[in-house]
């Protein structure tokens, strides 16, 4: 069991840095603009915004899971074994519904359409909601998890929100 615990959570790990690294591939088409005497490929100032935004929701991926395996070393340390898998689900809660969001929100929007943004937001928050509870349920119902380390996962890496700021500029 603890195997099968083990091969899970690695592969959980591939996937969600392999989802992070795959948005390196993905780019928005450079519109071919007119300005006076000037033409050639210009980003107007919205899909540089986007451009930012993306690197902004990466790196907000990646301090996630860093935290998420920080704070799973520290309880490893602290506890035992079975609190430091509760922790690391715990922060899994947080960062595998963040991976579907930022997927999700990216491969909706145009940046060119502020209604399509905001509803993009509102769907994807809905589902990331609706997909944190539902893994939640299953890690109760299937798994044994000691519920404190879970929540210092789970809030630990959801305290990214509140530091991000302070590494991501703004």
């Amino acid at each position: 069991m603890d195997n099968l615990l083990h091969n899970c959570a690695v592969n959980t790990v591939v996937y969600v840095l392999e989802s992070v690294a795959s948005f390196e591939k993905t780019h928005y088409t450079r519109p071919r603009l007119s300005v006076g005497k000037l033409s050639g490929d210009v980003l107007c100032s919205k899909e540089k915004a986007v451009r930012k935004e993306k690197i902004a929701m990466k790196r907000f991926l990646l301090w996630q899971g860093i935290v998420t395996l920080g704070l799973t070393v520290i309880v490893r340390l602290l506890w035992d074994q079975t609190a430091a898998w509760s922790t690391f689900f715990g922060g899994l809660l947080a960062v595998v519904p963040n991976v579907f969001f930022v997927t999700y929100f990216l491969m909706r929007v145009d940046p060119r359409h502020p209604k399509q943004v905001a509803s993009a937001c509102y769907v994807g928050e809905a589902l990331k909601i609706m997909l944190t509870a539902l893994l939640l349920v299953l890690l109760l119902r299937f798994e044994s998890v000691a519920l404190a380390p879970l929540l210092i996962g789970l809030m630990g890496t959801y305290a990214v929100y509140m530091i991000a700021p302070l590494f991501l500029g703004s």
